[in-house]
């Protein structure tokens, strides 16, 4: 990313709520450029959900309102290569480390 010009904090924030091994609150800010970082924090909550199996879910709000822009990034779409990615392309490439060791391919 710094090839690409990019800051060497992409993304910054603080956690609100820690309650190992089940929730997670912080904030998120993205400085991608002079535009991201102009925009309010964010606020993102990670719920861990174990069943009875041992199957663990992950849920995730990220709270957008105010911050028009970070809410058109957060969708995705495309792939991160070509400005894309967002939530979905990140729980998955998460979802794809943990299951194999190895990232998702880009």
């Amino acid at each position: 990313m710094k090839a690409m010009g990019m800051p060497d904090e992409m993304i910054v924030g603080q956690v609100i709520e820690s309650v190992p091994p089940q929730k997670l609150v912080q904030t998120w800010h993205p400085l991608f450029n002079d535009v991201s970082a102009a925009v309010p924090h964010t606020r993102l909550t990670y719920e861990i959900n174990e069943s009875k199996s041992g199957v663990c879910t992950v849920t995730m709000f990220h709270e957008v309102a105010g911050a028009p822009m970070i809410a058109g990034m957060v969708p995705g779409g495309g792939t991160p290569s070509r400005g894309g990615g967002g939530w979905p392309w990140v729980l998955t490439d998460l979802k794809t480390l943990l299951e194999t060791g190895k990232r998702m391919p880009v």
